[in-house]
This record gives structure tokens, sequence and C-alpha cells, in this order.
């Protein structure tokens, strides 16, 4: 019982200076009442990555999953920092009382990795600019 206290604890800890370091970086924070979850796309080591709608547009948000401070406040910064057309773009922070997630704009079509595949299998050609 004491361990499960300690953990719940720990969690609650982790929550406060998450929400303490997401204030000082001024990053938009987005409620869960504002999203509509649609579907689960994927499940990846840290998380999990879900569609969903929100301000009448489709996003994606990435829930993560058993990070700390240092390497969730890490993941934030860099999606927020990277500004290019091809990359999707990062909207805020999604927290809900289970989860810490990011949500990002939605891009529709194919992942850089099955392009990958299909240009190594033959099945796509993809001309020197394009792979620019």
């Amino acid at each position: 019982m004491e361990k499960m206290k300690l953990k719940m604890d720990t969690k609650f800890i982790e929550k406060l200076k998450l929400n303490e370091i997401i204030d000082s970086l001024c990053i938009n924070r987005i409620c869960e009442s504002k999203l509509k979850i649609e579907k689960k796309l994927a499940t990846a080591g840290q998380g999990k990555i879900k569609l969903a709608i929100y301000n009448n547009s489709w996003v994606i948000i990435k829930i993560l999953h058993n990070l700390n401070v240092r390497d969730y406040t890490s993941e934030v910064l860099n999606a927020d920092k990277y500004r290019h057309q091809n990359i999707p773009k990062f909207l805020g922070v999604y927290q809900s009382e289970k989860d810490f997630g990011m949500v990002f704009e939605y891009i529709e079509g194919l992942t850089l990795n099955r392009i990958i595949s299909l240009e190594k299998s033959g099945k796509l050609k993809l001309t020197f600019l394009s792979k620019l």
C-alpha cells in the first residue's frame, strides 16, 4: 500500500512539474473537451497515435507514456521549434486525467517510412528534386 501511495505521489509531483514547465514556456494547451478522438492509428514505443478533430480540422495526438519530465519537455521543445512545410505543425500539448500528449496538424498521404519502402521495392520512382 505504501509503495502504491509513493508511486501516486511521484506521478502527482511529475504532473505539477510538467504544468509549471509548460506554463513557463507559453506552450498552447489544448483542452480534452475540445478534441473529438476518432480512432487509434498506431502504437509506438513511447505511446499511441490517435486521429482526432480539433477546431473543425483533423489532428494527430501523440500520447506519450512513461516519459519523465525532462524527456517530455525535450519532446515539446523540439516539436515547437521546427517550422517547415513538410513537417506537421505542432499545435500544443494535451493533458487528460491519465495522459500527456502533443497535438499536431494532420497531413494526409503516405508516411515517410512507407515512401522509402515503396522506393526500395521499385514500386515508386522519385526524382532527385522530390527527394530533397
